[in-house]
Protein backbone atom coordinates (compact mmCIF):
# COMPACT_ATOMS: atom_id res chain seq x y z
CA UNK A 1 0.00 0.00 0.00
CA UNK A 2 1.69 3.03 -1.55
CA UNK A 3 1.01 6.69 -0.67
CA UNK A 4 3.33 9.55 -2.71
CA UNK A 5 5.05 11.70 -0.43
CA UNK A 6 6.19 14.52 -2.93
CA UNK A 7 9.30 13.26 -3.73
CA UNK A 8 8.47 9.24 -3.70
CA UNK A 9 6.23 6.44 -2.77
CA UNK A 10 5.77 5.53 1.27
CA UNK A 11 5.06 2.13 2.47
CA UNK A 12 1.96 2.28 4.44
CA UNK A 13 1.83 -0.89 6.02
CA UNK A 14 3.85 -0.92 9.08
CA UNK A 15 3.28 -4.62 9.72
CA UNK A 16 3.74 -6.43 6.31
CA UNK A 17 1.05 -9.59 6.97
CA UNK A 18 1.41 -12.20 4.62
CA UNK A 19 -2.20 -14.18 4.35
CA UNK A 20 -2.21 -18.14 3.95
CA UNK A 21 -4.52 -18.04 1.04
CA UNK A 22 -4.86 -20.72 -1.57
CA UNK A 23 -7.17 -18.97 -3.65
CA UNK A 24 -6.41 -15.48 -5.22
CA UNK A 25 -8.29 -13.31 -3.48
CA UNK A 26 -8.61 -9.11 -3.58
CA UNK A 27 -8.05 -6.22 -0.69
CA UNK A 28 -11.26 -5.11 0.73
CA UNK A 29 -11.88 -1.53 1.93
CA UNK A 30 -14.43 -1.71 4.81
CA UNK A 31 -15.19 0.85 7.65
CA UNK A 32 -15.65 -1.63 10.36
CA UNK A 33 -15.63 0.98 13.29
CA UNK A 34 -17.14 3.57 12.28
CA UNK A 35 -14.90 6.64 12.15
CA UNK A 36 -15.13 7.21 8.75
CA UNK A 37 -11.43 5.81 7.72
CA UNK A 38 -11.44 2.80 5.77
CA UNK A 39 -9.62 -0.59 7.23
CA UNK A 40 -7.96 -2.72 4.69
CA UNK A 41 -8.96 -6.72 4.94
CA UNK A 42 -7.13 -9.54 3.06
CA UNK A 43 -9.44 -12.37 3.14
CA UNK A 44 -7.70 -15.91 3.55
CA UNK A 45 -10.15 -18.45 2.05
CA UNK A 46 -9.37 -22.21 1.84
CA UNK A 47 -12.46 -22.98 0.58
CA UNK A 48 -14.61 -21.78 -2.39
CA UNK A 49 -17.82 -22.45 -1.84
CA UNK A 50 -18.09 -22.56 2.43
CA UNK A 51 -16.63 -20.69 5.35
CA UNK A 52 -14.52 -24.07 6.66
CA UNK A 53 -13.52 -27.66 5.44
CA UNK A 54 -11.67 -30.47 6.53
CA UNK A 55 -7.95 -31.19 5.22
CA UNK A 56 -7.84 -35.00 6.20
CA UNK A 57 -4.11 -34.41 7.04
CA UNK A 58 -4.06 -30.83 9.20
CA UNK A 59 -8.07 -30.94 10.33
CA UNK A 60 -10.62 -28.79 10.23
CA UNK A 61 -9.87 -25.25 9.20
CA UNK A 62 -11.68 -21.73 8.39
CA UNK A 63 -11.97 -18.64 6.23
CA UNK A 64 -10.51 -15.44 7.69
CA UNK A 65 -9.97 -12.29 7.40
CA UNK A 66 -6.92 -10.14 8.30
CA UNK A 67 -7.77 -7.01 9.30
CA UNK A 68 -5.21 -3.44 9.47
CA UNK A 69 -6.15 -0.52 10.75
CA UNK A 70 -4.62 3.43 10.37
CA UNK A 71 -3.38 5.24 12.89
CA UNK A 72 -2.97 8.72 11.04
CA UNK A 73 0.68 7.67 9.88
CA UNK A 74 0.27 3.72 9.06
CA UNK A 75 -2.13 0.63 8.36
CA UNK A 76 -1.01 -1.86 11.77
CA UNK A 77 -2.24 -5.28 11.48
CA UNK A 78 -4.59 -5.93 14.05
CA UNK A 79 -6.13 -8.93 14.03
CA UNK A 80 -7.92 -11.69 11.76
CA UNK A 81 -11.37 -12.32 11.81
CA UNK A 82 -12.16 -15.93 11.14
CA UNK A 83 -15.45 -17.41 9.80
CA UNK A 84 -18.11 -18.67 12.77
CA UNK A 85 -16.76 -21.79 14.54
CA UNK A 86 -17.76 -25.30 13.62
CA UNK A 87 -16.58 -27.22 16.61
CA UNK A 88 -16.60 -26.44 19.93
CA UNK A 89 -13.10 -26.29 20.61
CA UNK A 90 -13.01 -23.78 17.85
CA UNK A 91 -14.72 -21.44 19.57
CA UNK A 92 -12.65 -22.03 22.31
CA UNK A 93 -9.62 -21.12 20.30
CA UNK A 94 -11.34 -18.02 19.17
CA UNK A 95 -11.62 -17.30 22.82
CA UNK A 96 -8.01 -17.78 23.16
CA UNK A 97 -7.20 -15.37 20.48
CA UNK A 98 -9.15 -12.99 21.27
CA UNK A 99 -8.04 -12.87 24.86
CA UNK A 100 -4.87 -12.59 23.93
CA UNK A 101 -5.15 -9.39 21.97
CA UNK A 102 -6.73 -7.96 25.26
CA UNK A 103 -10.30 -8.34 23.34
CA UNK A 104 -11.57 -9.32 26.47
CA UNK A 105 -15.30 -8.45 25.30
CA UNK A 106 -15.10 -10.79 22.38
CA UNK A 107 -13.20 -13.63 24.20
CA UNK A 108 -15.83 -13.75 26.55
CA UNK A 109 -18.69 -14.10 23.91
CA UNK A 110 -16.70 -16.91 21.88
CA UNK A 111 -15.69 -19.15 25.75
CA UNK A 112 -19.95 -18.05 26.51
CA UNK A 113 -20.35 -20.00 22.81
CA UNK A 114 -18.08 -22.71 23.37
CA UNK A 115 -20.14 -23.35 26.82
CA UNK A 116 -23.66 -22.75 25.46
CA UNK A 117 -23.99 -23.29 22.07
CA UNK A 118 -25.74 -26.40 21.29
CA UNK A 119 -25.37 -26.08 17.76
CA UNK A 120 -21.51 -26.38 17.90
CA UNK A 121 -20.26 -29.63 17.04
CA UNK A 122 -17.77 -32.19 18.85
CA UNK A 123 -14.20 -31.97 17.68
CA UNK A 124 -12.58 -34.81 18.31
CA UNK A 125 -10.12 -36.63 15.76
CA UNK A 126 -13.08 -38.82 14.53
CA UNK A 127 -15.63 -36.41 14.47
CA UNK A 128 -13.84 -34.09 11.88
CA UNK A 129 -12.43 -36.74 10.11
CA UNK A 130 -15.82 -38.06 9.47
CA UNK A 131 -17.08 -34.91 8.81
CA UNK A 132 -14.24 -34.75 6.19
CA UNK A 133 -15.14 -38.01 4.73
CA UNK A 134 -11.56 -39.03 5.60
CA UNK A 135 -10.31 -42.67 6.34
CA UNK A 136 -11.21 -43.80 9.73
CA UNK A 137 -10.79 -47.55 10.82
CA UNK A 138 -13.58 -49.52 12.70
CA UNK A 139 -11.90 -49.77 15.85
CA UNK A 140 -11.52 -45.88 15.87
CA UNK A 141 -14.37 -44.48 17.82
CA UNK A 142 -15.29 -40.49 18.75
CA UNK A 143 -13.99 -39.58 22.39
CA UNK A 144 -17.15 -38.62 24.02
CA UNK A 145 -15.43 -36.56 26.91
CA UNK A 146 -14.32 -33.64 24.42
CA UNK A 147 -17.55 -31.60 24.59
CA UNK A 148 -17.45 -31.50 28.15
CA UNK A 149 -13.55 -31.28 28.25
CA UNK A 150 -13.98 -28.17 26.32
CA UNK A 151 -16.92 -26.65 27.98
CA UNK A 152 -14.36 -27.45 31.19
CA UNK A 153 -11.78 -25.60 29.50
CA UNK A 154 -13.77 -22.58 28.40
CA UNK A 155 -14.99 -22.54 32.13
CA UNK A 156 -11.69 -22.27 33.43
CA UNK A 157 -10.29 -19.43 30.83
CA UNK A 158 -13.35 -17.16 31.67
CA UNK A 159 -12.44 -17.47 35.59
CA UNK A 160 -8.94 -15.68 34.54
CA UNK A 161 -10.71 -13.28 32.08
CA UNK A 162 -12.97 -11.90 34.79
CA UNK A 163 -9.86 -11.54 36.82
CA UNK A 164 -7.99 -9.92 34.33
CA UNK A 165 -10.82 -7.65 34.11
CA UNK A 166 -11.60 -7.18 38.18
CA UNK A 167 -14.54 -8.85 38.31
CA UNK A 168 -14.51 -10.88 40.95
CA UNK A 169 -18.28 -11.88 41.63
CA UNK A 170 -17.78 -13.15 37.83
CA UNK A 171 -14.50 -14.97 38.90
CA UNK A 172 -15.54 -16.60 41.63
CA UNK A 173 -19.35 -17.60 40.03
CA UNK A 174 -16.93 -19.44 37.46
CA UNK A 175 -14.63 -21.41 39.86
CA UNK A 176 -17.89 -22.17 41.83
CA UNK A 177 -19.62 -23.72 38.83
CA UNK A 178 -16.08 -25.73 38.06
CA UNK A 179 -16.55 -27.49 41.36
CA UNK A 180 -20.07 -28.11 41.13
CA UNK A 181 -20.45 -29.41 38.04
CA UNK A 182 -16.81 -30.70 37.26
CA UNK A 183 -15.86 -32.97 40.67
CA UNK A 184 -12.62 -35.34 40.40
CA UNK A 185 -12.80 -38.45 38.27
CA UNK A 186 -15.56 -36.82 35.78
CA UNK A 187 -14.25 -35.40 32.02
CA UNK A 188 -13.20 -32.09 32.56
CA UNK A 189 -11.67 -32.02 36.04
CA UNK A 190 -7.92 -30.98 35.57
CA UNK A 191 -9.37 -27.68 34.63
CA UNK A 192 -11.28 -27.44 38.07
CA UNK A 193 -8.00 -28.23 39.53
CA UNK A 194 -6.06 -25.36 37.42
CA UNK A 195 -8.96 -22.92 38.80
CA UNK A 196 -8.43 -23.73 42.30
CA UNK A 197 -4.97 -22.95 41.89
CA UNK A 198 -5.50 -19.98 40.43
CA UNK A 199 -8.49 -18.27 42.75
CA UNK A 200 -6.35 -19.93 45.93
CA UNK A 201 -3.44 -17.99 44.93
CA UNK A 202 -5.36 -14.83 43.47
CA UNK A 203 -7.53 -14.21 46.04
CA UNK A 204 -4.54 -13.78 48.14
CA UNK A 205 -3.50 -10.51 47.12
CA UNK A 206 -5.10 -10.37 43.71
CA UNK A 207 -1.81 -10.82 41.61
CA UNK A 208 -2.90 -12.07 38.69
CA UNK A 209 0.92 -12.96 37.25
CA UNK A 210 1.45 -15.05 40.24
CA UNK A 211 -1.97 -16.83 39.86
CA UNK A 212 -0.71 -17.45 36.27
CA UNK A 213 2.57 -18.76 36.97
CA UNK A 214 1.65 -21.40 39.68
CA UNK A 215 -1.15 -22.63 36.77
CA UNK A 216 1.68 -22.55 34.31
CA UNK A 217 4.05 -24.35 36.69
Amino acid sequence: VLEWNGTGFRELLKDPYVPRSSLMVSAEFRDLDGNGTMEIILPSHYWALEDWGVDCDGGPDRNSEAIWMWDGEYYHYMWTEYAAPQYRFQAAYDGDYYSSLGLFDRAEIQYASAINNTTLKPGSSVDWRRDGKCYISEDEKPDTTEPQRIKAYARFRMVELFAKINSLSKTKAQWQYLKDNFPLNTPGYIYTHLANIFWQEFQKEEDFPAACTLVRD
